[in-house]
């Protein structure tokens, strides 16, 4: 059955509502340990993240803050254009690839509304920004194909609950939103980050991820308000200030004459259309400055330290996406190696072994199998393959097979693959006649007469 029939229907979840009246009841400020004991029981059959408040970091940073937006956009369209490939291991403990493999072509074609490019932007956003990844698969129950599934979906992680089950089974399902429906354990695929806080606040928390920015919410709370502040500046700075009379001649200056000025100064001379004119008024004039511009805020700065301070979180070289003041690499390639190597080539191997370990059984039985990121067509790598090639052509204190390995292939199963090839022009060392002449003795190393 489509995840798209299932939308909608359901009830509303009377278990948190019980578990919300039972969380106001007890307050830890009260009875910490009767507040303690009443979680432990409800901890069975609840939803264990009912109070995360992710929501927040998608409408107020990824769709409110043009920094944690230009971000996560960049590396997740960039990790869009990363290719898998599934191989098998064989009993030598080499590994084949198998390019013709039904978990392959249904992550090019995850269902009917997506593609494996969308599957991966949807599978990695929600993650860095949510700190979980929640991809659903309904399984077929009876026939040949029991196990196996035609869908992928990944679920918008603000939506999914963990539904905690007892001691020797910690998750006892999935549950979407309010629905009653419990989606089971196998159905699902969740990938988390690390979250030590969720584990402080409560022992439950630790099954649910931790969001980046959690960390970055300063940061982007700070970036938010630098940007209010600078659309104010523009907008309401208005005039740059005011040439009156000189203070003394307004010695009956009554409220109605400042409200009625404040009227007047706001219908000619507010607004960014008089941004940094003068405003005249007869009489012995002085002048009085009554605006600052977003320089002298220092807006700019403010906003730079924000976005590099949330670059950081997520392990992102901020210089790609317009700061040149911040730029530490050499030059923007070694920047954009860095995304791949740091973030997005560990993210898709993540991505990549948890789909594996999941769906694996059911389609390849007992037969070990990876799905690994294909990096040879990212051109910025490749310029790294032929740099260590042109080392390893004189690293001869390696075999071939450990020179593969360094360039990211299998070993050769040939056992001259094992050996060392010698300056002299590149030759084995096995085919030189001259070793098999020396005497084994290891004090002399001569050839015997």
């Amino acid at each position: 059955m489509s995840w798209l029939s299932k939308l909608g229907g359901f009830d509303s979840n009377p278990k948190k509502e019980i578990k919300t009246k039972a969380q106001e009841l007890f307050n830890p400020m009260d009875n910490v340990y009767l507040t303690n004991l009443v979680r432990a029981m409800m901890y069975n059959g609840y939803d264990l993240n009912a109070d995360n408040d992710s929501s927040s970091y998608v409408k107020d940073g990824y769709g409110a803050n043009i920094s944690i937006y230009s971000i996560i956009n960049y590396v997740i369209t960039t990790a869009s254009n990363v290719t898998f490939k599934l191989q098998t291991k064989n009993s030598d403990g080499t590994w084949e690839d198998d390019a013709d493999s039904e978990i392959l072509r249904l992550m090019r074609k995850p269902n009917p509304l997506s593609t494996q490019s969308l599957f991966v932007e949807e599978a990695l956003g929600w993650k860095i920004l949510d700190g979980n990844q929640y991809i659903y698969a309904p399984r077929m129950e009876v026939g040949l194909n029991s196990g196996k599934t035609m869908e992928l979906w990944v679920m918008p992680s603000t939506g999914m609950q963990v539904v905690g089950g007892g001691i020797r089974k910690p998750v006892q399902g999935y549950r979407y939103h309010e629905w009653e429906e419990l989606i089971p354990v196998e159905d699902v695929m969740h990938m988390r980050y690390f979250n030590p806080v969720g584990a402080v606040d409560n022992l439950s928390g630790s099954l649910v991820g931790m969001s980046p920015l959690r960390a970055a919410v300063l940061a982007a709370k700070k970036s938010n308000s630098a940007a209010i502040a600078g659309v104010a500046a523009y907008e309401n700075n208005g005039a740059m200030g005011i040439i009156s009379s000189n203070a003394n001649q307004f010695a009956n200056f009554t409220k109605e004459n400042a409200e009625d000025i404040a009227q007047a100064w706001k219908r000619d001379n507010g607004g960014a259309n008089n941004y940094n004119k003068l405003a005249v008024t007869p009489g012995a004039v002085d002048f009085k400055r009554t605006n600052m511009s977003p320089a002298d805020l220092r807006l700019a700065e403010s906003e730079l330290q924000s976005m590099r301070q949330i670059g950081g979180a997520i392990k992102f070289p901020t210089q790609l996406i317009n700061d040149a003041e911040g730029a530490t690499f050499s030059n923007q390639q070694e920047a954009q190696k860095s995304v791949y190597t740091n973030t997005i080539i560990p993210e898709m191997r993540l991505l990549g072994e948890g789909i594996a370990a999941w769906l694996g059984g059911a389609y390849y039985g007992d037969t070990e199998i990876r799905i690994i990121p294909d990096t040879t067509n990212i051109e910025v790598l490749q310029k790294d393959k032929a740099t260590m090639a042109t080392w390893l052509v004189n690293a001869d204190f390696l075999t071939q097979n450990e020179k593969r390995t360094e360039m990211g292939y299998d070993a050769d199963p040939d056992p001259s693959m094992d050996d060392y090839l010698l300056p002299n022009g590149k030759t084995f060392k096995q085919d030189l006649e001259i070793f098999n002449d020396f005497s084994e003795r290891p004090d002399q190393g001569l050839p015997e007469a």
